[in-house]
This record gives structure tokens, sequence and C-alpha cells, in this order.
């Protein structure tokens, strides 16, 4: 005979809180057995024991309630897949047993895993050197979320700086990683824990480099051949579609292209999943020409991996990004070299296209939200912000002429 039920544990943490678990009991030639498994952690004034539920005054139970009910279910299920087959039953059979989800590794680990669930591979990507280096400092063994206070997070901070993270932004985003498991950690009720409530790790203001049109006109003047070609146009091809992601244009396919009496390109951004239609000026015609062939899957010639049935969703995304990672390295080592060639003194890198085209169309266009809507922005505020930031680098070239005499 067995069973399952969600129970509140008795004890009480220091943070006030007691362990929702799941309880299970079976009988084996041993006697009687008892093992538990936790869900979350909630204060008592939350639990209602007789709906054996999270109650609506705390603030995330509902998220709370659908994981109670995730795992109760998952858990039950099996138990009865294993009476129906005649198995033994244990715990860890039952509960599919993994390391305490309270630790940060296990958590970080878990985040990832749901993130790889939910499709956003990239932003997974961006995370693994995060995660890496919070195994490395913790030489692999984990910690209890509950265990981390503000002055562990110095002492990693310390740690990361010594390990090379001499950028304040580099250390901005490392930590703004942890925080973020700690967040996700916190809405679950797996702990109360909140180190960062007091620190904050700061982002330093990053000059953003950009083009001027007289440099844009020099690089269409080039003259180029071969991946050198490849690159440069590449970059012109995002300039002239608004300021598009590296991503979306090396992804652009030939029937993306219409080629009617006006010429348009049109796409879905594989960033946020927005439809893009962009009105190609003549320079941009002149360029998609060039590459404009039926016969190939891709407009571009850098990608090499097709998915099947142009999925670009789902089970092959992760090899898609890889490739568009790998090409978008290329494009950016031979945009280095065009630069000098060009005379150019700038970094050169697929992202100041964007730049450009932002600073550009500031200068011309009077209603901000149009251009909002060209870089694709989701939200307006985040088009303020990108264009303060790159009209503070023109107040600053401007100001440097005070100080020569």
């Amino acid at each position: 005979m067995a069973s399952i039920k969600l129970v509140l544990h008795e004890k009480v943490y220091s943070d006030n809180t007691q362990a929702v678990m799941l309880r299970l009991i079976y009988d084996t030639i041993n006697g009687r057995q008892f093992k538990r498994k936790l869900v979350c952690r909630v204060e008592p004034k939350y639990w209602n024991p007789k709906d054996k539920r999270i109650r609506k005054t705390h603030p995330n139970y509902i998220a709370l309630n659908n994981r109670l009910s995730d795992e109760f279910n998952k858990a039950e299920g099996r138990l009865l897949e294993l009476q129906h087959r005649g198995l033994p039953i244990s715990a860890e059979a039952v509960f599919e047993e993994q390391k305490d989800p309270t630790g940060l590794l296990a958590h970080s680990r878990a985040y990832s895993e749901r993130l790889e669930g939910n499709g956003t591979y990239h932003t997974v990507n961006k995370y693994r050197s995060h995660a890496n280096r919070l195994s490395d400092y913790l030489g692999g063994k984990d910690v209890a979320m509950d265990e981390v206070n503000e002055e562990w997070i110095l002492k990693f901070s310390r740690w990361l700086r010594e390990q090379g993270a001499k950028s304040d932004n580099t250390l901005h985003r490392r930590m703004a990683y942890v925080k973020t498991i700690f967040n996700d950690a916190r809405r679950r009720g797996l702990t109360n824990a909140d180190p960062f409530r007091f620190l904050e790790f700061k982002k330093a203001t990053v000059r953003k480099p950009k083009l001027t049109a007289a440099q844009i006109q020099t690089l269409e003047e080039l003259p180029l051949t071969g991946k050198m070609a490849w690159a440069r146009d590449t970059f012109l091809l995002q300039f002239y579609l608004y300021g598009s992601r590296i991503s979306d244009v090396l992804l652009l396919r030939p029937e993306n292209v219409c080629t009617g009496p006006e010429w348009r390109i049109e796409y879905v951004s594989f960033k946020t999943a927005d439809v893009i239609s962009v009105r190609l000026s003549l320079n941009a015609i002149e360029l998609v020409r060039k590459y404009y062939d039926p016969g190939n899957y891709y407009l571009m010639p850098w990608l090499k991996f097709i998915p099947p049935n142009g999925a670009i969703r789902g089970v092959h995304e992760p090899r898609l990004v890889e490739d568009i990672e790998a090409k978008t390295a290329s494009v950016n080592k031979l945009l280095k070299k065009i630069a000098s060639q060009a005379e150019i003194p700038v970094n050169l890198t697929t992202h100041i296209a964007r730049h450009t085209f932002a600073t550009l169309a500031d200068q011309k266009v009077s209603d901000k939200r149009l251009l909002s809507k060209a870089l694709g922005h989701s939200k307006f505020s985040t088009t303020e912000v990108y264009l303060a930031e790159l009209r503070q680098n023109d107040v600053n070239d401007a100001m440097d002429a005070v100080f020569i005499y």
C-alpha cells in the first residue's frame, strides 16, 4: 500500500518559513517507509491545510500553486505507473530525486533547463559563461541559497575581479545573472534570501561608436572581393534595413524579398518574433540584387545549417544559434580589416550598423516613436535610453573642443 500527499513540514527556518513537501508513505519488507521531497517554502500563515494549497494572500500564490499541482501530479502519476506494472516502489522512482533545488547551482541549472524548454536558446547560451564562472568559484560544489548573503556576494565579486573581470560591465553582467537566479527562486518559494537588497553593481557608460554618412559612402565605394565584400555588404544591409540585427540579416531568404514595383524585404525577427517590413532605398535595391538568387536557401552566403522544413524554432534551434554566432564572429573579424583598409578609425562590428542607423535617423526623424518601431524596440523607453546614450557621445565630442587651445 502506498500514498502520496502534500504536507507542511514542522521545521521552522530562520526566515520564519516552513517547507511544503510531498510525503510518500509505502510498505517494504522492512516496514512502513516515509519519504519527503521539498516543493517550496512559505510562511505558515499562507498554507491552507484543508485544501493543501497556498492561500490567495500570498503575492505569488498562482505560481506556487501551479508548482504544487505539477509536482503532485507527476509524483502521483509515477506512483500509479509503478503500481500498475507491479514494480517496486521507492522514493527515487516516485520523486526522481535530484539535488536539493534550493542550491544555487542546482537552481541555476533548473532555470537554464526551463529557458531551453521554452525555446529561449539565445539566452541560455548567453548565461552559460556566467553559470560556468559560478561553478568555478564553488569548485563544483553547491551552496544553499539561504546561506548566500551580502558578504558572500562581495567575496564572489572580488574573486571575479582577480580572475580577470576588470570591466565594470563584465562584473555587472555576472552579478545580474546571479540576481536573476535569486529572483526566480524567491518567486517559486524556494528561498527568501535577497543578498542584493543593499548591493548594486553599476553598469558603466560605454561609448557607442557609429559611422557618419560620409563613412557609409566610403564603405560602399571600397573595392572589395570575396568574403571581405560579403562582410561589408552584410553590414550595409543591416544599416539599410533600419539597423537590423545581424541574426535577422543572416537568416534572410530570397523569399523575404518582394521584387514588385516597390522593392521590400519582409521577415519575422529572430529575437522578438515581430513582423518587419522595410521599403528598400535605391542603394539597398542595388545591394540586394547582388545576392538575390531564388535557387539559394539564404540571401547572404554565410550560414551553412539549413533546418529541416525551414523551422527555425524547436529542436534544431540550438544548432542554428551556434551557426549564427560563429558567422557573426567571422563577419566582425573581417569588418575590422575593412575599417583599417577604409581608414575608418572605428572598431567596426555588426552592431555599429544599428548605432549608425539610429544616429542618422535621430537627426532626421522628428517622431521618435516611428524610430522606436523601426529599431524593433518593444518599449519606447528603451529607445529613449538608446538615443540618449548615442547623443551623449556627440555632446562629449563637441565639448572636447572647449579644452583645445
